[in-house]
């Protein structure tokens, strides 16, 4: 669970860094705000196609956001 909480935040660092409000990056995973909002905040996991989405957004590899 701490892990999955790490994880959390590296996503969340990768779209400030990127200036995207939750509900824009919402929108670019076909997710409601709200939803969104409780996966960046550890309530809900991310789907693998999401985290798919997201790596190709944030232009990153997996193991950059979900391994150290």
């Amino acid at each position: 669970v701490k892990e999955h909480a790490i994880t959390c935040d590296r996503i969340r660092g990768k779209r400030n860094e990127l200036r995207l409000s939750q509900e824009a990056l919402a929108d670019k995973l076909h997710i409601s705000a709200r939803a969104y909002n409780f996966k960046e905040n550890n309530k809900v996991r991310f789907t693998l196609d999401e985290i798919m989405i997201l790596l190709d957004l944030f232009g990153c590899k997996f193991e950059d956001i979900f391994l150290e």
